[in-house]
């Protein structure tokens, strides 16, 4: 039975993650939540937290976010935008069903290289590629590389419509994991 939260929990997730200081993980943590949840949430409500100061909903106002946390929500929207493009595209698709498994999730974070979430728009940073699936523990991470590096080099836009520099981009991770996962994504 997946968990559900309702959207005052969310809200106050996705608050948390806009202080200083707050990782996704630190605020998935505290709040007992996957950190992919947290950024997920806090795109969902960012136009809130950005919304006027005379909002009541307990949600930050754009007065109240700080510098980091709108870097932060910056990275979030990239990561969010290639995650919709490689899951439309189905590029991750074939790699997975040829290791004998079946892809249910495609994650993106971006790192900084010493694997904490990446804030500092002007270092290099690493992008992290968790692929959700049921089986399929066989891939190879050359395959998934073969995948992604032709495909960013051809869609550097992905990267700087949200101020990043695609040069920046230091190495990439890959994480496979059984999609078990209970929480509503």
């Amino acid at each position: 039975m997946k968990k559900t939260y309702d959207d005052d929990f969310k809200k106050q997730v996705a608050k948390a993650s806009l202080e200083s200081g707050a990782t996704l993980k630190s605020v998935g943590e505290e709040y007992g939540v996957n950190p992919t949840l947290v950024r997920n949430w806090r795109i969902k409500f960012q136009d809130d937290m950005r919304a006027s100061p005379n909002n009541t909903d307990g949600v930050t106002s754009a007065d109240n976010v700080t510098a980091e946390g709108a870097q932060g929500m910056a990275v979030d929207e990239c990561c969010e935008a290639l995650e919709n493009k490689l899951m439309q595209r189905g590029l991750f698709t074939q790699v997975v069903k040829n290791a004998g498994g079946n892809l249910n999730f495609v994650s993106i974070l971006l790192e900084d290289e010493g694997g904490h979430e990446y804030a500092n728009l002007e270092e290099d940073f690493i992008v992290v590629i968790k692929l959700y699936c049921e089986g399929g523990s066989d891939i190879e991470e050359d395959d998934v590389f073969d995948i992604i590096e032709p495909f960013l080099d051809e869609n550097p836009q992905i990267f700087t419509e949200f101020g990043l520099d695609p040069d920046n981009n230091a190495d990439f991770k890959l994480l496979i994991e059984e999609d078990d996962e209970d929480d509503e994504w």
